[in-house]
């Protein structure tokens, strides 16, 4: 059984209130740009999960999608426990400073 691994979003976390995001060196909508990656599977049917897979050089926090065939959640939740189990990220948290 395959998966496909793919990031999440194709950039990092942006301010909360954002408008736009930064992709291929332009500012785009953040709606068109953090969606990019996961549309492709919500409209075809194909089943994803979304995990945990590290952090930015800024410490925000980075995801993988496991994308599999339909009606294989399954083999999706096999995988993506397997990679938890061999890494921590999902217990890791990002470091926050406070803002006024």
């Amino acid at each position: 059984a395959d998966v496909l691994v793919v990031p999440c979003v194709p950039a990092t976390a942006t301010p909360i209130g954002s408008d736009n995001a930064a992709f291929e060196g332009r500012q785009l909508d953040i709606g068109s740009v953090m969606t990019r990656f996961t549309y492709p599977f919500n409209l075809s049917g194909f089943p994803s999960l979304a995990v945990p897979a590290g952090f930015d050089v800024q410490g925000l926090p980075t995801g993988i999608q496991i994308a599999g065939p339909p009606w294989r959640e399954s083999l999706l939740l096999r995988v993506g426990n397997a990679f938890q189990l061999a890494t921590d990220w999902h217990v890791r948290q990002p470091r926050f400073s406070a803002r006024d």
